[in-house]
């Protein structure tokens, strides 16, 4: 970006070199993608490991309709973002581009001050936007950089394919932890806030 300051170019320099700075490498393998099925009557905040004790005979479906039948899938390695896009990358990537920061026609309120820090997650909603974003790093780094595919983001999230239903710490789902309790707020928290979080984009390992 010749047409840029100095400053503006270095900005972009850190969102590059930070964004594969924390991608986290991920071990490829071969795993049953899919409903596994999970006992009926499970308590979301038990800590169990798969069948949980039931016949694995007489398990439920986990998807909504049960239209999501196991079937292996083997993946290489990769490499997956360990958090979320911020908002303030996300609008440094628009500027660069020519685009207005996202939902400029809300940041002059003052009671909506708080949704647009810079480190909040990027309230990116459509799949070209995210992936657009994602080869504009690889363009930069000179990486394959791309959104992960389903498997792969499945792969990741129950920790190398294991039979894990929710993809938290402990495998669990507690309220007020996990999501909000009835009548709390939902507040968007920042990227920072924790140790990780999320994932955005993918990069695959250089073949040599």
């Amino acid at each position: 970006y010749p047409d840029l300051s100095q400053a503006r170019r270095d900005d972009i320099l850190r969102v590059v070199v930070r964004s594969m700075d924390e991608m986290v490498f991920i071990e490829g393998g071969t795993f049953e993608m899919g409903d596994f099925g999970w006992k009926c009557d499970f308590d979301p905040a038990e800590v169990c490991t798969w069948p949980c004790g039931a016949p694995e005979d007489r398990l439920c479906n986990i998807t909504m309709m049960g239209d999501a039948s196991l079937h292996t899938v083997e993946l290489s390695s990769y490499y997956l973002a360990a958090k979320k896009t911020t908002l303030g990358d996300f609008d440094l990537y628009r500027s660069v581009k020519g685009l207005p920061p996202v939902r400029s026609d809300l940041r002059d309120r003052e009671r909506l001050k708080h949704l647009f820090d810079p480190m909040n997650p990027a309230p990116i909603k459509k799949w070209q936007e995210a992936k657009d974003y994602c080869q504009w790093v690889g363009e930069l780094s000179g990486y394959p950089v791309d959104l992960p595919t389903e498997a792969q983001w499945e792969y990741a999230a129950r920790s190398g394919g294991e039979k894990v239903l929710y993809p938290t710490n402990d495998g669990s789902l507690k309220l007020g932890v996990n999501y909000a309790k009835p009548g709390g707020k939902m507040l968007t928290e920042r990227v920072d806030a924790y140790s990780s979080g999320s994932m955005l984009c993918r990069v695959l390992p250089r073949r040599w």
